[in-house]
C-alpha cells in the first residue's frame, strides 16, 4: 500500500528513506505524513561521527503533484547533536531545499506550465495552488536567459509594450533560419539601439549579412551604423499593406460620390452599398476569396467573377487602380532577385503617372525604398527573406501582455518572453 502511494505522490527517489507515511484526506485538501528514516551523518563544524537526537521538527512543503487538489507533504526530520562540539544540525531534505516551501517536483511543472504562452502568473498558481507571488519569485530565481549570439540573417521589428512602460515600443530581433529570438530592447529608439548594440564586439555585428524590416528609416539608420557588412531588406508584406491602404482611399472617395446624404448624388446607392459591403474584394488576394457571395439587398448571388467585374465597372479610376496594384502584386509572387529590377522600374513608372493622387505616396515609397525591395527577393535555403517568423512571435506575444493585462516590470516581460517562445531557454539552478 505504502508503495502505491509514493508512486501516486510521484516520490519514488525517496522510498528508500521513507520510514512511515500517512495518508489524510481532509475536504480540497490532501495532508501526507511523512517520518523519514535516521540519516548518517558527520558533523559539518569537527568531522565528528558521534551524533545524538536533540529534537524533531516538522515542515510543511506544497507538494501539487494532483494539480486538482491542494497536496502538502508533513515532513517529520530530526535535529541531531554532536557531542564532540555539541553543535546542532537538521537532516537533508530530499523533497526540497532548507528555505523552500514548494518541493522540487511542483517547481519544475510550474516552469514547464509557463512555457505556455496563453497562462499568466496567478493562472499558474492556481493550478498548482501556490501564491501569484511564488510563482513569480520561482520564474524570477531560475530564468534568466541571455542574449544569443547574432546570426547572418535578422529580423527586426517592435511591438507594442504598453503605457506602463517608460518606452511605448520594445525592439525585437530574431534568427530568420532558426526562428528564434536574439535579443529584445526595452526600446525602439535609434542612438538607443545604437549604443546598445555598439556594446557587442564588431567581429560578432560583422557576420551579420542581411536584416528585415518594415519601411522605419530609423531602423536602416541602426543598421547601417551598427553592421558594416549588412544588407537592408524590405518586408514584401508592409509594401503591399501601403498597396492596400492606398486603394482603400481609392475606394472610400468613389463610393461617396454615390451616397446619398451626398448633394450631388451621381446615381442611387447601389454602388455606395456595394463598395463599402464587399470593401475586401479590392484588398484580398482574388484566390482567397469564396466561390460566390450573397447579395441580401437584391435576395440573390454572385460569383466572385460577376461581384468583382461589377465592382470595377462603378469606375474606370477604380478599375485601373485595382489592376495596377494586382500587377505588383503579381510581380512580388513571382520575380527573383536576378531580374525583378527591369519589372520594379516599370511599375515604380506607372505608379508615377496613375490618375489616382492617392498612389502618388506609393511612388515615392517604391522610389525610396526601391534597393530595400529588391533586396527582399535574395532567397535563404529556398526561403524569401521577410519578416513573417517575426510577425508570428509579435502574435504570441500580444498574447502574453494581454492575459497578464500588461508588465509593470520590463525585464520580466523580456525574460518571460525568451523562456516562452524560445523553447530551448535553459533554467538555472
Amino acid at each position: 500500500m505504502i508503495d502505491d502511494t509514493i508512486k501516486l505522490l510521484s516520490l519514488e527517489h525517496l522510498e528508500t528513506l521513507i520510514e512511515t507515511l500517512d495518508v489524510i484526506h481532509t475536504g480540497d485538501k490532501i495532508e501526507c505524513q511523512i517520518q523519514l528514516k535516521r540519516q548518517a551523518m558527520t558533523c559539518p563544524y569537527c568531522g565528528g561521527s558521534d551524533l545524538h537526537i536533540h529534537s524533531y521538527k516538522t515542515k510543511k512543503v506544497i507538494h501539487s503533484v494532483n494539480t486538482r487538489t491542494a497536496t502538502q507533504l508533513i515532513i517529520r526530520y530530526r535535529i541531531q547533536r554532536c557531542t564532540h562540539c555539541k553543535r546542532t544540525m537538521s537532516e537533508q531534505f530530499p523533497v526540497t531545499d532548507y528555505r523552500n516551501r514548494i518541493s522540487m517536483f511542483t517547481q519544475i511543472k510550474i516552469l514547464e506550465s509557463l512555457r505556455n504562452h496563453t497562462k499568466t502568473f496567478q493562472a499558474v498558481a492556481e493550478q498548482f495552488n501556490v501564491t501569484a507571488q511564488s510563482v513569480i519569485n520561482l520564474f524570477d530565481d531560475h530564468v534568466q536567459p541571455q542574449r544569443l549570439p547574432l546570426c547572418e540573417y535578422l529580423c527586426m521589428d517592435e511591438f507594442y509594450t504598453g503605457k506602463s512602460q517608460k518606452h511605448k515600443y520594445a525592439l525585437v530581433m530574431m534568427d530568420f533560419e532558426r526562428k528564434q529570438i536574439v535579443e529584445i530592447y526595452d526600446t525602439r529608439q535609434k542612438n538607443t539601439v545604437i549604443d546598445s548594440l555598439y556594446k557587442i564586439s564588431l567581429q560578432e555585428r560583422s557576420r551579420v549579412k542581411a536584416v528585415i524590416i518594415d519601411m522605419w528609416d530609423s531602423y536602416k539608420g541602426v543598421i547601417n551604423s551598427c553592421f558594416p557588412k549588412a544588407i537592408v531588406a524590405v518586408d514584401s508584406f508592409h509594401v503591399i499593406w501601403h498597396m492596400n491602404e492606398a486603394i482603400k482611399s481609392i475606394r472610400i472617395r468613389i463610393s461617396h460620390r454615390f451616397k446619398k446624404e451626398v448633394s450631388n448624388l451621381q446615381a442611387n446607392d447601389m454602388y455606395y452599398y456595394m463598395l463599402k459591403k464587399f470593401h475586401f474584394f479590392l484588398v484580398v488576394d482574388y484566390d482567397k476569396l469564396a466561390s460566390s457571395y450573397k447579395i441580401p439587398k437584391l435576395n440573390t448571388y454572385y460569383t466572385k467573377d460577376n461581384l468583382l467585374h461589377y465592382l470595377l465597372s462603378i469606375d474606370p479610376e477604380l478599375e485601373a487602380a485595382y489592376k495596377l496594384k494586382e500587377a505588383y502584386r503579381y510581380f512580388n509572387k513571382t520575380a527573383d532577385y536576378d531580374t525583378c529590377e527591369e519589372r520594379l522600374d516599370d511599375l515604380i513608372h506607372q505608379f508615377k503617372h496613375s490618375k489616382s493622387y492617392e498612389f502618388k505616396s506609393v511612388y515615392r515609397m517604391l522610389l525610396n525604398w526601391k534597393e530595400e525591395i529588391k533586396n527582399s527577393f535574395i532567397r535563404v535555403n529556398h526561403r524569401r527573406l521577410s519578416n513573417g517568423p517575426i510577425e508570428n512571435i509579435n502574435s504570441q506575444i500580444k498574447t502574453i501582455m494581454k492575459s497578464a493585462n500588461g508588465y509593470k516590470e520590463f525585464e520580466r516581460l523580456r525574460r518571460r518572453i525568451f523562456y516562452t517562445l524560445n523553447r530551448d531557454t535553459p533554467i538555472k539552478w
